[in-house]
């Protein structure tokens, strides 16, 4: 019976013994690498649709704007101000966080209810249309900041950004 000693055992296993370690560490790290750059793509492909919703939000807010600087007001034979509108609450929807969704449930809130009131000249009308172009200033403002933080883009001071929302 031949007798190995520890350094024997060593000497004829060793080699293998790195190789396994080092094969276990580059499957390692191919999966952690796989599992990053799948995180990766999901963020930038969530990035894209959050830039799509802050694009509406800010369509919807100009020509909001524009209207209420033209005095013009809601109108009920208005067909771009509810598209614009209903693609803003779909992104917002889908795409969008607590804050910009509690802020379109009080927006839609208050459409209805100058809907309803419509050319009444009552309290509850000119309450809703006050409410309309604060929560619409409220939401264009906080969308901006989310994607100027998400894109890693200088922070714009409230003065700088409300001057740009009278433009």
């Amino acid at each position: 019976m031949l007798d190995y000693g520890w350094m024997d055992y060593v000497s004829t296993l060793g080699p293998t013994v790195v190789a396994l370690v080092a094969a276990i560490i580059v499957v390692v790290g191919w999966f952690v690498k796989s599992h990053r750059e799948l995180n990766n793509e999901i963020e930038q492909e969530a990035r894209q649709y959050r830039i799509e919703m802050c694009h509406s939000i800010i369509r919807f807010h100009k020509y909001f704007r524009d209207l209420n600087r033209d005095k013009q007001g809601i109108d009920v034979q208005d067909i771009k101000q509810p598209e614009l509108f209903e693609e803003m609450q779909s992104n917002v929807l889908l795409y969008g966080g607590t804050i910009e969704n509690e802020l379109l449930k009080s927006l839609s809130g208050s459409f209805r209810i100058a809907a309803e009131n419509i050319g009444a000249k009552n309290e509850a009308e000119a309450l809703a249309h006050y409410n309309i172009s604060n929560m619409a200033n409220k939401l264009f403002s906080i969308s901006v900041k989310i994607l100027r933080r998400e894109l890693r883009l200088e922070k714009i001071s409230k003065r700088k950004l409300e001057k740009g929302i009278e433009r």
